[in-house]
Protein backbone atom coordinates (compact mmCIF):
# COMPACT_ATOMS: atom_id res chain seq x y z
CA UNK A 1 0.00 0.00 0.00
CA UNK A 2 1.90 3.09 -1.45
CA UNK A 3 -0.41 5.91 0.16
CA UNK A 4 -1.20 6.67 3.26
CA UNK A 5 -5.15 7.32 2.61
CA UNK A 6 -7.10 4.59 3.76
CA UNK A 7 -11.17 5.16 4.09
CA UNK A 8 -11.72 8.94 3.71
CA UNK A 9 -9.63 11.16 5.71
CA UNK A 10 -5.68 12.03 4.83
CA UNK A 11 -3.08 12.10 7.76
CA UNK A 12 -1.65 15.87 8.87
CA UNK A 13 1.06 17.47 6.40
CA UNK A 14 3.65 16.74 7.68
CA UNK A 15 3.10 13.15 7.87
CA UNK A 16 1.47 13.18 4.41
CA UNK A 17 4.76 14.96 2.53
CA UNK A 18 6.61 11.99 4.64
CA UNK A 19 5.28 8.84 3.13
CA UNK A 20 5.83 6.22 0.74
CA UNK A 21 9.86 6.21 -1.00
CA UNK A 22 10.19 9.44 0.24
CA UNK A 23 9.70 8.05 3.76
CA UNK A 24 12.05 5.33 2.95
CA UNK A 25 14.82 7.28 1.49
CA UNK A 26 14.62 9.69 4.31
CA UNK A 27 15.21 6.49 6.80
CA UNK A 28 17.63 5.04 4.83
CA UNK A 29 19.90 8.23 4.23
CA UNK A 30 19.64 8.90 8.35
CA UNK A 31 20.61 5.12 9.15
CA UNK A 32 23.50 5.35 7.02
CA UNK A 33 24.91 8.44 8.18
CA UNK A 34 24.15 7.02 11.36
CA UNK A 35 26.00 4.00 11.11
CA UNK A 36 28.87 5.82 9.37
CA UNK A 37 29.52 7.62 12.35
CA UNK A 38 29.48 4.74 14.56
CA UNK A 39 32.07 3.41 12.33
CA UNK A 40 34.07 6.27 13.14
CA UNK A 41 33.98 5.63 16.94
CA UNK A 42 35.63 1.83 16.75
CA UNK A 43 38.82 0.44 16.64
CA UNK A 44 38.63 -1.65 13.28
CA UNK A 45 41.75 -3.20 14.61
CA UNK A 46 39.85 -5.34 17.48
CA UNK A 47 37.30 -8.41 16.77
CA UNK A 48 35.83 -6.66 20.21
CA UNK A 49 35.14 -3.19 18.70
CA UNK A 50 33.77 -5.00 15.17
CA UNK A 51 30.99 -7.16 17.76
CA UNK A 52 30.11 -3.91 19.39
CA UNK A 53 29.02 -2.10 16.41
CA UNK A 54 27.10 -5.76 15.35
CA UNK A 55 25.05 -5.08 18.47
CA UNK A 56 24.73 -1.22 17.86
CA UNK A 57 23.15 -2.28 14.46
CA UNK A 58 20.38 -4.54 16.54
CA UNK A 59 19.86 -1.66 18.55
CA UNK A 60 19.61 0.48 15.52
CA UNK A 61 17.23 -2.11 14.08
CA UNK A 62 14.77 -2.62 16.81
CA UNK A 63 12.75 0.48 16.17
CA UNK A 64 12.04 0.50 12.64
CA UNK A 65 11.48 -3.62 13.41
CA UNK A 66 8.71 -2.34 16.31
CA UNK A 67 6.94 0.44 13.87
CA UNK A 68 6.76 -2.68 11.43
CA UNK A 69 5.61 -5.07 13.99
CA UNK A 70 3.03 -3.16 15.45
CA UNK A 71 1.54 -1.06 12.92
CA UNK A 72 -1.79 -3.41 12.13
CA UNK A 73 -2.45 -3.92 15.62
CA UNK A 74 -2.38 -0.21 16.28
CA UNK A 75 -4.46 0.57 13.64
CA UNK A 76 -7.36 -2.22 14.83
CA UNK A 77 -6.88 -1.17 18.80
CA UNK A 78 -6.98 3.05 17.88
CA UNK A 79 -7.80 3.65 14.72
CA UNK A 80 -6.62 7.33 14.03
CA UNK A 81 -4.74 9.50 11.44
CA UNK A 82 -1.03 8.84 12.81
CA UNK A 83 -2.10 4.84 13.34
CA UNK A 84 -3.68 4.64 9.73
CA UNK A 85 -0.22 6.37 8.14
CA UNK A 86 1.73 4.15 10.50
CA UNK A 87 -0.11 0.93 8.62
CA UNK A 88 -0.20 2.82 4.88
CA UNK A 89 3.80 3.03 5.46
CA UNK A 90 4.81 -0.51 7.58
CA UNK A 91 6.33 -1.87 3.69
CA UNK A 92 8.61 1.35 4.15
CA UNK A 93 9.51 1.16 7.74
CA UNK A 94 10.26 -2.76 7.18
CA UNK A 95 12.61 -2.01 4.12
CA UNK A 96 13.98 0.36 6.70
CA UNK A 97 14.69 -2.29 9.25
CA UNK A 98 16.16 -4.46 6.19
CA UNK A 99 18.19 -1.43 5.59
CA UNK A 100 19.72 -1.38 8.88
CA UNK A 101 20.15 -5.55 8.21
CA UNK A 102 22.04 -5.18 5.12
CA UNK A 103 25.10 -2.57 7.20
CA UNK A 104 25.10 -5.83 9.60
CA UNK A 105 25.66 -8.09 6.78
CA UNK A 106 28.82 -5.79 5.93
CA UNK A 107 29.69 -5.67 9.13
CA UNK A 108 29.80 -9.60 9.57
CA UNK A 109 31.74 -10.20 6.46
CA UNK A 110 34.32 -7.73 7.47
CA UNK A 111 34.35 -10.04 11.09
CA UNK A 112 34.82 -13.16 9.15
CA UNK A 113 37.66 -11.49 6.58
CA UNK A 114 39.64 -10.48 9.58
CA UNK A 115 38.93 -12.09 12.57
CA UNK A 116 38.01 -15.51 12.15
CA UNK A 117 38.13 -16.40 15.86
CA UNK A 118 35.83 -13.96 16.52
CA UNK A 119 33.27 -15.22 14.37
CA UNK A 120 33.75 -18.93 15.66
CA UNK A 121 33.12 -17.67 18.82
CA UNK A 122 29.42 -16.35 17.51
CA UNK A 123 29.08 -20.00 15.89
CA UNK A 124 29.94 -21.79 19.28
CA UNK A 125 26.96 -21.37 20.14
CA UNK A 126 24.79 -23.67 18.53
CA UNK A 127 21.37 -21.14 18.40
CA UNK A 128 23.41 -19.13 16.06
CA UNK A 129 22.85 -21.22 13.80
CA UNK A 130 19.16 -20.22 14.03
CA UNK A 131 19.87 -16.79 14.10
CA UNK A 132 21.16 -16.91 10.33
CA UNK A 133 18.47 -19.07 8.85
CA UNK A 134 16.10 -16.19 10.45
CA UNK A 135 18.16 -14.05 8.48
CA UNK A 136 17.77 -15.89 5.26
CA UNK A 137 14.35 -15.46 5.91
CA UNK A 138 14.34 -11.67 6.42
CA UNK A 139 16.84 -12.05 2.92
CA UNK A 140 13.52 -13.54 1.43
CA UNK A 141 11.05 -11.41 2.85
CA UNK A 142 12.67 -8.26 1.79
CA UNK A 143 13.48 -9.71 -1.73
CA UNK A 144 9.87 -10.23 -2.11
CA UNK A 145 8.59 -6.83 -0.77
CA UNK A 146 8.98 -5.49 -4.47
CA UNK A 147 6.33 -5.88 -7.53
CA UNK A 148 8.53 -7.43 -9.88
CA UNK A 149 9.02 -10.72 -7.36
CA UNK A 150 5.40 -10.68 -5.28
CA UNK A 151 3.70 -10.12 -8.55
CA UNK A 152 5.13 -14.23 -9.12
CA UNK A 153 3.61 -15.31 -6.21
CA UNK A 154 0.27 -16.51 -4.95
CA UNK A 155 -1.03 -13.96 -2.21
CA UNK A 156 -1.68 -16.79 0.42
CA UNK A 157 2.06 -17.83 -0.24
CA UNK A 158 3.28 -14.33 0.74
CA UNK A 159 1.42 -13.47 3.16
CA UNK A 160 2.96 -17.04 4.67
CA UNK A 161 6.38 -15.57 4.38
CA UNK A 162 5.80 -12.38 5.61
CA UNK A 163 3.82 -13.44 8.96
CA UNK A 164 6.12 -16.19 9.78
CA UNK A 165 9.57 -13.94 9.30
CA UNK A 166 7.90 -10.61 11.17
CA UNK A 167 7.00 -13.69 14.35
CA UNK A 168 10.36 -15.35 14.05
CA UNK A 169 12.02 -11.77 14.11
CA UNK A 170 9.93 -10.76 16.93
CA UNK A 171 10.70 -13.67 19.37
CA UNK A 172 14.29 -13.72 18.32
CA UNK A 173 14.51 -9.65 19.09
CA UNK A 174 12.45 -10.32 22.71
CA UNK A 175 14.42 -13.50 24.06
CA UNK A 176 18.10 -11.54 22.50
CA UNK A 177 17.00 -8.42 24.31
CA UNK A 178 15.57 -10.18 27.21
CA UNK A 179 18.88 -11.83 28.10
CA UNK A 180 20.56 -9.13 27.37
CA UNK A 181 18.47 -6.88 29.97
CA UNK A 182 18.72 -9.61 32.65
CA UNK A 183 22.75 -9.77 32.43
CA UNK A 184 23.77 -6.34 30.93
CA UNK A 185 23.78 -3.61 33.04
CA UNK A 186 22.49 -0.74 30.27
CA UNK A 187 19.35 0.57 31.03
CA UNK A 188 18.95 0.98 27.37
CA UNK A 189 17.77 -2.76 27.12
CA UNK A 190 15.41 -2.27 29.62
CA UNK A 191 13.41 -0.06 27.57
CA UNK A 192 13.90 -2.06 24.42
CA UNK A 193 12.81 -5.08 26.25
CA UNK A 194 9.43 -2.79 27.80
CA UNK A 195 8.75 -1.74 24.21
CA UNK A 196 8.86 -5.48 22.78
CA UNK A 197 6.39 -6.41 25.65
CA UNK A 198 4.26 -4.03 24.89
CA UNK A 199 4.19 -4.76 20.95
CA UNK A 200 3.69 -8.61 22.07
CA UNK A 201 0.64 -7.24 24.53
CA UNK A 202 -1.02 -5.25 21.68
CA UNK A 203 -0.83 -8.53 19.26
CA UNK A 204 -1.97 -10.35 22.25
CA UNK A 205 -4.65 -8.03 21.77
CA UNK A 206 -5.35 -8.00 18.64
CA UNK A 207 -5.95 -12.40 19.41
CA UNK A 208 -7.62 -12.26 21.65
CA UNK A 209 -10.59 -9.75 19.72
CA UNK A 210 -10.27 -12.78 17.68
CA UNK A 211 -10.38 -16.02 19.47
CA UNK A 212 -13.53 -17.29 17.54
CA UNK A 213 -11.86 -17.68 14.62
CA UNK A 214 -9.07 -20.02 15.53
CA UNK A 215 -10.53 -22.64 13.66
CA UNK A 216 -9.10 -25.45 11.09
CA UNK A 217 -6.06 -24.59 10.50
CA UNK A 218 -5.94 -21.20 12.02
CA UNK A 219 -5.57 -23.04 15.25
CA UNK A 220 -3.01 -25.44 14.15
CA UNK A 221 -0.62 -22.68 13.00
CA UNK A 222 -2.00 -20.58 16.26
CA UNK A 223 -0.24 -23.73 18.14
CA UNK A 224 2.58 -24.45 15.90
CA UNK A 225 3.88 -20.94 16.56
CA UNK A 226 3.20 -20.82 20.52
CA UNK A 227 5.10 -24.19 20.58
CA UNK A 228 7.89 -23.28 17.80
CA UNK A 229 8.28 -20.56 19.91
CA UNK A 230 8.76 -21.56 23.13
CA UNK A 231 11.12 -24.21 22.43
CA UNK A 232 13.31 -21.49 19.97
CA UNK A 233 13.19 -19.13 22.70
CA UNK A 234 14.16 -22.11 25.61
CA UNK A 235 16.69 -22.59 23.20
CA UNK A 236 18.42 -19.27 22.50
CA UNK A 237 18.00 -18.24 26.23
CA UNK A 238 19.83 -21.28 28.04
CA UNK A 239 21.49 -23.05 24.62
CA UNK A 240 22.65 -26.43 24.26
CA UNK A 241 25.66 -26.38 25.82
CA UNK A 242 25.49 -28.04 29.57
CA UNK A 243 23.63 -30.84 29.99
CA UNK A 244 21.52 -29.14 32.21
CA UNK A 245 20.15 -26.28 30.04
CA UNK A 246 19.75 -29.30 27.89
CA UNK A 247 17.28 -30.71 29.82
CA UNK A 248 15.84 -27.39 30.08
CA UNK A 249 14.53 -27.39 26.33
CA UNK A 250 14.05 -30.80 26.49
CA UNK A 251 11.69 -30.06 29.42
CA UNK A 252 9.79 -27.57 27.62
CA UNK A 253 9.60 -30.15 24.13
CA UNK A 254 8.08 -32.69 26.39
CA UNK A 255 5.22 -30.55 28.24
CA UNK A 256 3.86 -29.00 25.13
CA UNK A 257 3.40 -32.62 24.13
CA UNK A 258 2.03 -33.80 26.85
CA UNK A 259 -0.46 -31.01 27.04
CA UNK A 260 -1.49 -31.01 23.04
CA UNK A 261 -1.82 -35.06 23.01
CA UNK A 262 -4.33 -34.62 26.19
CA UNK A 263 -6.30 -31.90 24.99
CA UNK A 264 -6.61 -33.51 22.02
CA UNK A 265 -7.79 -37.00 24.36
CA UNK A 266 -9.78 -35.48 27.07
CA UNK A 267 -11.78 -33.38 24.52
CA UNK A 268 -14.46 -35.99 23.26
CA UNK A 269 -15.19 -37.05 27.30
CA UNK A 270 -15.01 -33.21 28.13
CA UNK A 271 -18.02 -32.62 25.53
CA UNK A 272 -20.10 -36.02 26.71
CA UNK A 273 -19.57 -34.59 30.21
CA UNK A 274 -20.17 -30.58 29.61
CA UNK A 275 -21.70 -30.85 25.81
CA UNK A 276 -22.37 -27.26 24.12
CA UNK A 277 -20.36 -25.22 21.33
CA UNK A 278 -17.12 -24.96 22.99
CA UNK A 279 -16.75 -28.56 23.86
CA UNK A 280 -17.91 -29.38 20.05
CA UNK A 281 -15.38 -27.13 18.80
CA UNK A 282 -12.50 -28.10 21.26
CA UNK A 283 -13.76 -31.81 19.53
CA UNK A 284 -13.40 -30.20 15.85
CA UNK A 285 -9.94 -29.08 16.80
CA UNK A 286 -8.35 -32.71 17.55
CA UNK A 287 -6.36 -33.13 14.56
CA UNK A 288 -4.68 -29.84 15.25
CA UNK A 289 -3.64 -30.92 19.19
CA UNK A 290 -2.62 -34.11 17.55
CA UNK A 291 -0.52 -32.11 14.70
CA UNK A 292 0.72 -29.65 17.37
CA UNK A 293 2.01 -32.38 20.01
CA UNK A 294 3.79 -33.65 17.20
CA UNK A 295 5.82 -30.97 16.47
CA UNK A 296 6.67 -30.72 19.84
CA UNK A 297 7.75 -34.08 19.92
CA UNK A 298 10.24 -34.12 17.11
CA UNK A 299 11.81 -31.16 19.06
CA UNK A 300 12.29 -33.60 21.58
CA UNK A 301 13.72 -36.57 19.49
CA UNK A 302 16.43 -34.07 18.36
CA UNK A 303 17.69 -32.50 21.47
CA UNK A 304 17.42 -36.25 22.51
CA UNK A 305 19.81 -37.15 19.86
CA UNK A 306 21.81 -33.70 20.13
CA UNK A 307 22.24 -35.45 24.11
CA UNK A 308 23.60 -38.45 22.83
CA UNK A 309 26.15 -37.41 20.88
CA UNK A 310 27.31 -35.76 23.90
CA UNK A 311 30.12 -37.12 26.20
CA UNK A 312 28.30 -38.91 29.30
CA UNK A 313 27.96 -36.78 32.03
CA UNK A 314 28.33 -38.74 35.52
CA UNK A 315 24.84 -38.76 37.19
CA UNK A 316 23.85 -36.96 34.49
CA UNK A 317 19.63 -36.74 35.32
CA UNK A 318 17.16 -38.84 33.07
CA UNK A 319 15.11 -36.80 30.29
CA UNK A 320 11.35 -36.80 30.79
CA UNK A 321 11.13 -39.58 28.67
CA UNK A 322 13.16 -42.40 27.24
CA UNK A 323 14.04 -42.77 23.25
CA UNK A 324 11.59 -45.39 22.98
CA UNK A 325 8.51 -44.27 24.75
CA UNK A 326 8.99 -40.76 22.87
CA UNK A 327 9.33 -42.77 19.59
CA UNK A 328 6.20 -44.93 20.56
CA UNK A 329 4.22 -41.41 21.70
CA UNK A 330 4.95 -40.27 17.74
CA UNK A 331 4.28 -43.51 15.95
CA UNK A 332 0.90 -44.19 17.93
CA UNK A 333 0.12 -40.46 17.47
CA UNK A 334 0.41 -40.79 13.76
CA UNK A 335 -1.39 -43.96 13.31
CA UNK A 336 -4.43 -42.04 15.57
CA UNK A 337 -3.89 -39.07 13.11
CA UNK A 338 -4.21 -41.15 9.99
CA UNK A 339 -7.23 -42.78 11.21
CA UNK A 340 -9.04 -39.43 11.89
CA UNK A 341 -8.52 -37.88 9.26
CA UNK A 342 -10.04 -41.20 7.17
CA UNK A 343 -13.28 -40.48 9.81
CA UNK A 344 -13.15 -36.46 9.64
CA UNK A 345 -16.75 -36.22 10.76
CA UNK A 346 -16.15 -38.64 13.85
CA UNK A 347 -16.94 -36.20 16.83
CA UNK A 348 -15.83 -38.67 19.58
CA UNK A 349 -14.03 -41.78 20.39
CA UNK A 350 -17.07 -44.17 20.43
CA UNK A 351 -17.94 -43.17 16.75
CA UNK A 352 -14.20 -44.22 15.92
CA UNK A 353 -12.62 -47.53 14.57
CA UNK A 354 -11.24 -49.86 17.02
CA UNK A 355 -7.64 -48.95 15.51
CA UNK A 356 -8.54 -45.27 16.39
CA UNK A 357 -9.45 -46.23 19.76
CA UNK A 358 -6.62 -48.45 20.93
CA UNK A 359 -4.46 -45.95 19.29
CA UNK A 360 -6.00 -43.37 21.64
CA UNK A 361 -5.69 -45.80 24.60
CA UNK A 362 -2.06 -46.56 23.45
CA UNK A 363 -0.62 -42.49 23.80
CA UNK A 364 -2.64 -41.86 26.81
CA UNK A 365 -1.06 -45.46 28.63
CA UNK A 366 2.66 -44.04 26.74
CA UNK A 367 1.99 -40.56 28.08
CA UNK A 368 1.42 -41.96 31.60
CA UNK A 369 3.48 -44.38 32.45
CA UNK A 370 6.47 -42.84 30.55
CA UNK A 371 6.56 -40.01 33.36
CA UNK A 372 5.77 -42.01 36.13
CA UNK A 373 8.22 -44.74 35.51
CA UNK A 374 11.10 -41.37 35.34
CA UNK A 375 11.42 -40.73 38.94
CA UNK A 376 13.81 -38.83 39.08
CA UNK A 377 12.90 -35.50 37.07
CA UNK A 378 10.57 -32.94 38.74
CA UNK A 379 9.36 -32.36 35.10
CA UNK A 380 8.16 -35.97 34.81
CA UNK A 381 6.31 -36.23 38.14
CA UNK A 382 4.71 -32.61 37.27
CA UNK A 383 3.29 -33.53 33.67
CA UNK A 384 2.54 -37.22 35.40
CA UNK A 385 -0.25 -35.17 37.19
CA UNK A 386 -2.06 -34.07 34.08
CA UNK A 387 -2.15 -37.36 32.75
CA UNK A 388 -3.63 -38.69 36.05
CA UNK A 389 -6.36 -35.97 35.96
CA UNK A 390 -7.11 -36.82 32.17
CA UNK A 391 -7.41 -40.61 33.13
CA UNK A 392 -9.89 -39.43 35.57
CA UNK A 393 -12.32 -37.66 32.97
CA UNK A 394 -11.99 -39.95 30.58
CA UNK A 395 -12.78 -43.11 32.95
CA UNK A 396 -15.77 -40.35 34.23
CA UNK A 397 -17.38 -40.05 30.83
CA UNK A 398 -17.18 -43.93 30.01
CA UNK A 399 -19.01 -44.55 33.46
CA UNK A 400 -21.85 -41.82 32.74
CA UNK A 401 -24.98 -42.88 31.73
CA UNK A 402 -25.49 -41.57 28.33
CA UNK A 403 -28.45 -39.15 27.90
CA UNK A 404 -30.69 -38.61 24.98
CA UNK A 405 -29.67 -35.43 23.32
CA UNK A 406 -26.15 -35.68 24.31
CA UNK A 407 -23.19 -35.69 23.23
CA UNK A 408 -22.70 -33.01 21.09
CA UNK A 409 -20.69 -33.53 17.91
CA UNK A 410 -19.38 -30.88 15.59
CA UNK A 411 -20.96 -32.31 12.42
CA UNK A 412 -18.70 -33.60 8.69
CA UNK A 413 -17.07 -30.89 7.19
CA UNK A 414 -16.05 -31.81 3.38
CA UNK A 415 -13.57 -29.27 3.17
CA UNK A 416 -11.91 -30.21 6.56
CA UNK A 417 -11.43 -26.92 7.78
CA UNK A 418 -12.27 -27.95 11.29
CA UNK A 419 -15.37 -25.75 11.20
CA UNK A 420 -18.61 -27.18 12.22
CA UNK A 421 -22.29 -27.00 14.26
CA UNK A 422 -23.51 -28.87 16.98
CA UNK A 423 -25.59 -31.03 16.28
CA UNK A 424 -27.73 -34.16 18.78
CA UNK A 425 -27.07 -37.86 18.28
CA UNK A 426 -30.36 -40.06 18.20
Amino acid sequence: MNSAVVSGSSPPGALRALQGWRLFWVLAVTTSVIELLAWQTIDWRSGSDVRVLIGFNWRLSALYFLLTFTGSALQQLFPSLLTRWLLANRRYFGLAFASVAGWQLVTIVILSRHFRPELEDIHSESFQYVEDLIFVVLVLMTVTSFRPVSRHMRPATWRRLHSTGIYLLGGLFTVNFLYAAVNATDTTYLVIIAAFALAWGLRVAVWWRRRGRFEGWKLFWALFGFANASVLGTWSYFGLQPDQHLRYVTAVCAALSCLFFLAALVGPSFNQLRPGAASAKWVAGRRYYLLAGLVGMAWYVVFMAVRADKPAVPEAVPLPLSAGVALAIVATALVMLGRDSKRRGAGDFPDADRTQRFAALALATLLTAGFVVTRHEAVSAALAVPCLAAWVIVAFAALRPTRDGAPLRPAPNPRGSGRGHAQTRG
